[in-house]
């Protein structure tokens, strides 16, 4: 329906001072054409008025294509959108609602490449970073394969406790703990990052699948950047790793600092609404190199001791 508003009401205030101005410049010289030479300026100046007008229906053309084309894909998204929540309701069997999806929450393709990656290596611990309707479908995952560990980190207490009284809704607790951990200074390569508090981390051994979806990009230039150089030496050789949003610049931004940094790194595009990410070990030793680029200081590292494994 909002398709077809925006059909009907697409003429801007820019537009309605276009044709204004045109016409008040069309009528003063229509005036002083006429004064100085009379009936032969009428041909000429229908021919002017003529060639505006032609240009007018192009232009209107023109936007009404534009306008379709934009339909077409907006319904191809939300097809697509349609299609994996279908699939992972017929996956995954939820026993309660789901969480609404998409707008700031994760999309459900998004969900659907996180929830075949969760089937088909069955991790024993999945780290999240933002927690939500994304935290619902892992923990189903998890359910689903029988066992493994969620551990979902929001910076927010209110989001983190909605998110433990949905994981209660649907009876999932046993299988994901959301812990509300706040933003703080975080320095990485000489650089000030807010990031998530992470002193005496404890994921339960190491990190097989991890999932970033936060903190929200406003918080801070290159909010989500910090996650590898934080996480990747707690997390097992044959992790995967997979970035929501990858699409907006500032993913963009981090994605191109985390491919200089970590060539050893496997990355791929995944196509979602929102774009994604997945990374991949593609070397031994990784985690270890990547500590030495990075330099992070001692006194804020969050990989210092304080982080347990056990």
């Amino acid at each position: 329906m909002s398709h077809f508003y925006d059909m009907k009401f697409r003429v801007t205030k820019n537009d309605i001072a276009t044709i204004t101005a045109v016409s008040a410049v069309l009528i003063v010289a229509a005036v002083i054409a006429w004064r100085r030479f009379g009936i032969a300026a009428v041909i000429p100046f229908s021919i002017l008025c003529l060639a505006i007008a032609l240009w007018a229906q192009f232009e209107s053309m023109r936007r009404t294509s534009e306008q379709l084309t934009r339909m077409r894909k907006e319904a191809f998204d939300d097809f697509r959108q349609v299609e994996s929540l279908l699939s992972l309701f017929a996956t995954l069997k939820p026993e309660v609602p789901l969480p609404p999806f998409r707008d700031h929450s994760a999309s459900p393709d998004f969900l659907r490449h996180a929830a075949q990656l969760v089937l088909s290596r069955r991790p024993r611990i999945i780290v999240e970073l933002g927690s939500g309707s994304s935290t619902i479908i892992l923990a189903y995952c998890l359910k689903k394969n029988g066992n493994g560990k969620l551990l979902s980190i929001d910076h927010d207490p209110d989001f983190a406790e909605r998110t433990r009284t949905m994981l209660e809704q649907h009876g999932l607790s046993r299988y994901a703990t959301v812990e509300c951990r706040p933003l703080e200074p975080l320095r990485l390569a000489g650089k000030e990052y807010n990031w998530y508090s992470i002193g005496n981390f404890d994921a339960g051994g190491p990190i097989d699948f991890l999932v970033i979806d936060g903190p929200p990009y406003h918080v801070h230039s290159l909010a989500r950047y910090p996650a590898l150089p934080v996480l990747l030496p707690l997390m097992a050789e044959d992790a995967a790793v997979l970035l929501d949003d990858a699409d907006r610049p500032e993913e963009r931004r981090i994605i191109e600092l985390w491919k200089m940094e970590l060539p050893e790194l496997s990355m791929k595009n995944v196509e979602t609404e929102k774009g994604a990410l997945l990374i991949e070990r593609s070397a031994a030793g990784s985690a270890d190199g990547f500590a030495r680029k990075v330099g992070q200081d001692e006194s804020a590292a969050h990989s210092s001791p304080r982080i347990q494994l056990s």
